[in-house]
């Protein structure tokens, strides 16, 4: 079937330097893009927020909803609002499934409040969650063709409280700089059964290798890992 040319649109577009945008036409230039903006401007994709000044990722926290009232229903309803599908806030948001965990293990119901001291650790947590906003991760990786080496480097442990995996990249170039970038990260909740810390730590290694898929994707398939 041949498409109307009356269709409407169904993207705006955006982009850190003006020659890309000039071969746009204005009325499907984002409407940011058309005004006079500062370094403090963002914009959303899926949920994540794009510096297009600094060309980097950065991030906010939500905000805490009927706070007067907090329960296990809300605060599994601030977790879920945390988009982080790359893990690269992981290791603060597994601090609050890790609350979440234990508010699960002392059965407390859906829809009863929080005890004063849980209310006190979560509202501790919520409010150093602010400081996410100093976090940034580049766009770009920098992984020109005339780099000498591109290495990627995965890393993972395991407590008893929970596992991680977290995998970076390693860029030296032609100056002899090394650049190592956070690539993407992932964690989860120890089991509530008991498990001894070396078989935690074989778990994690087998959520590492999980972390590693994200090769084909970046099409980084050839470059050296080390694990």
């Amino acid at each position: 079937m041949k498409p109307s040319r009356q269709a409407d649109s169904t993207s705006k577009w955006i982009a850190n330097e003006s020659d890309i945008l000039a071969n746009v036409p204005r009325q499907d230039h984002a409407s940011s893009s058309t005004l006079l903006v500062d370094d403090r401007t963002t914009h959303h994709t899926l949920g994540i927020r794009w510096n297009r000044h600094s060309d980097r990722f950065v991030f906010s926290a939500p905000s805490l909803q009927n706070s007067d009232v907090m329960t296990k229903r809300s605060v599994l309803s601030f977790i879920a609002r945390m988009f982080d599908p790359l893990g690269w806030l992981s290791p603060i948001i597994i601090t609050a499934k890790v609350f979440m965990q234990e508010l699960w293990a002392i059965r407390l119901d859906w829809d009863e409040e929080l005890s004063s001291n849980l209310r006190s650790r979560w509202l501790n947590f919520r409010n150093q969650l602010d400081n996410v906003t100093t976090i940034s991760i580049p766009r770009w990786f920098g992984t020109r063709a005339s780099a000498l080496a591109v290495e990627l480097h995965g890393f993972s442990d395991a407590s008893q409280s929970a596992l991680a995996a977290v995998v970076f990249l390693r860029i030296l170039n032609e100056l002899d700089d090394i650049r190592v970038i956070l690539v993407s990260a992932k964690t989860k909740v120890a089991p509530l059964k008991r498990m001894t810390i070396p078989r935690l730590e074989l778990a994690a290694a087998v959520l590492v290798r999980q972390v590693l898929k994200i090769r084909d994707v970046l099409e980084l398939h050839h470059v050296p890992t080390h694990l």
